[in-house]
């Protein structure tokens, strides 16, 4: 529910040498394949697979990779593929098609082989981050290693500059400087032409301002003195709530921000027309989304800013980092023992210090050299190496791989990895039978537009809840939320 509110309303997802000699060496048999599917975001393997073919060499396997571009598309094919009783071995799938599946008895209990065949995965993604495929105290998948926080407020240093201002510290310096961004002609070209902030209907642009008023945000779930708080009802939301209206009403906050993209709100940054916004480094720095950027504002200066401190407090960074993605297995291999054991093989060399360095760099001495244990990029891992994570299935060492992969970008991954976070949980949850999330949500977006542009006064926001709660049955939802948080350990 929060990721549907916020995105659509408030702005609102490797590798040693071919040449090993170690872990799950191949031993001259015949190659089994294995078939993994999973979303790819417009990432494709080229013909000549090196990763696939360094695996086959070191395990004795055929990874088959079908690669689907859109999660549409993607999920539309593997819904088809498991009522034809022909799924792949290894498919990607969320915490709520998990349960789904689960419940029609197509996914296989992996709970037993956990400290056996997997023993390998546990340790290397950890069991605190396994609970994402945890349902009724079983385990029903695999799931990769938690990304650090990608993103964070980022500012024009040169625009501050210019007009004497400090970097904001609080959610009162933001608005203050979001203000002068707006009418004090930062740009220097005479034409009222500038927002303080923009923002994105696929994004949150107030995701650095929920902790500083003591809330995660609208629908998002998490912990306080021990309890699970739902966003929604927490007092806080309305006070950030708001604070946000007031921003729009004054008039600083780019209007397009409930209908672009987040990428076109970031062009339109990066063509001068705000000083302000919510967006992860790698859109930031790296040369293939800011070069056209730099043309057109050769001057310009983004710096990132920490979380807002505000009425709730030191500023913080709400934060899912549950949303993990997850791998299932059919239920139907359990009859295949051959067949488990390769599926399970391939994810516990994935998962240890070879296999993943592999999924993580590619080959040695093509991709990357070794030096006194540290691997070192060559520039042929930032050339070929975009599409080495599809077979990351269980992650990687996000911080090595990161320093290592993207040494530009140190100061700036450094910067969001250790901003303070307000830890969310809300991925975890799974919708209770019988709640209409698709009818909840739509109402819920509705009436949030309606507060943060001024239609509706917030002091109907209340009944809103109070409607949504019981007229769109969200308590039901709160309820299983609350049980379901409970018994995965994160409350008393």
């Amino acid at each position: 529910m929060y990721r549907s509110a916020v995105a659509v309303v408030l702005g609102s997802a490797l590798l040693l040498t071919a040449c090993s000699s170690g872990e799950g060496s191949g031993d001259g048999a015949a190659d089994t394949e294995v078939s993994v599917s999973e979303i790819s975001f417009g990432a494709t393997p080229p013909k000549d697979d090196v990763i696939g073919e360094a695996l086959k060499k070191d395990l004795g396997l055929d990874i088959k990779l079908n690669a689907v571009g859109s999660s549409d598309d993607y999920y539309a094919q593997l819904s088809a593929s498991l009522a034809g009783g022909d799924a792949p071995d290894l498919f990607q799938v969320d915490r709520s098609r998990l349960q789904q599946f689960v419940k029609q008895g197509l996914v296989l209990d992996l709970t037993k082989y956990l400290d056996t065949d997997l023993k390998q995965y546990t340790s290397f993604v950890g069991k605190d981050q396994m609970k994402a495929a945890i349902l009724d105290g079983k385990t029903y998948g695999v799931v990769k290693r938690p990304q650090y926080a990608y993103s964070t407020y980022w500012i024009r240093k040169d625009w501050l500059d210019k007009l004497g201002l400090s970097v904001p510290k609080t959610t009162d310096d933001l608005f203050a400087v979001a203000s002068a961004f707006t009418s004090k002609d930062p740009d220097g070209n005479g034409k009222p032409d500038t927002y303080g902030i923009t923002g994105g209907k696929d994004g949150d642009p107030w995701a650095p301002l929920w902790g500083g008023f003591g809330t995660g945000g609208p629908g998002a779930a998490y912990v306080e003195d021990g309890k699970i708080v739902n966003g929604y009802q927490d007092p806080d939301t309305k006070t950030a709530l708001e604070y946000i209206a007031k921003l729009v009403s004054a008039k600083v906050v780019d209007p397009d921000f409930l209908s672009s993209t987040l990428a076109q709100a970031q062009e339109s940054a990066m063509q001068g027309k705000a000083g302000i916004i919510c967006q992860s480094w790698p859109q930031m720095t790296k040369p293939e989304f800011t070069a056209s950027a730099k043309k057109a504002q050769p001057d310009a200066q983004w710096i990132q800013l920490a979380p807002l401190s505000g009425p709730g407090g030191p500023g913080k960074m709400a934060y899912d980092e549950n949303f993990a993605s997850i791998y299932a297995i059919p239920a139907k291999v359990a009859k295949d023992e051959a067949k488990l054991k390769n599926i399970m093989k391939f994810i516990e060399y994935v998962s240890g210090e070879t296999g993943n360095r592999l999924v993580s760099y590619g080959i040695e001495g093509t991709h990357y050299t070794v030096a006194d244990g540290k691997v070192k990029a060559t520039p042929k891992l930032a050339t070929d190496g975009g599409w080495f994570w599809l077979y990351q299935v269980t992650g990687r060492d996000e911080g090595e791989y990161l320093g290592i992969k993207f040494t530009a970008q140190k100061k700036e991954i450094d910067f969001a990895a250790k901003q303070p976070l307000l830890d969310t949980y809300q991925s975890l949850v799974v919708s209770p039978d019988g709640y209409n999330q698709v009818d909840a949500d739509r109402y819920s977006n509705e009436q949030l537009v309606q507060f943060i542009s001024g239609k509706k006064p917030l002091s109907q926001y209340d009944a809103f809840v109070s409607d949504l709660t019981n007229k769109f049955g969200y308590g039901k939802y709160i309820e299983g939320a609350e049980q379901q948080l409970t018994d995965l350990g994160l409350a008393k």
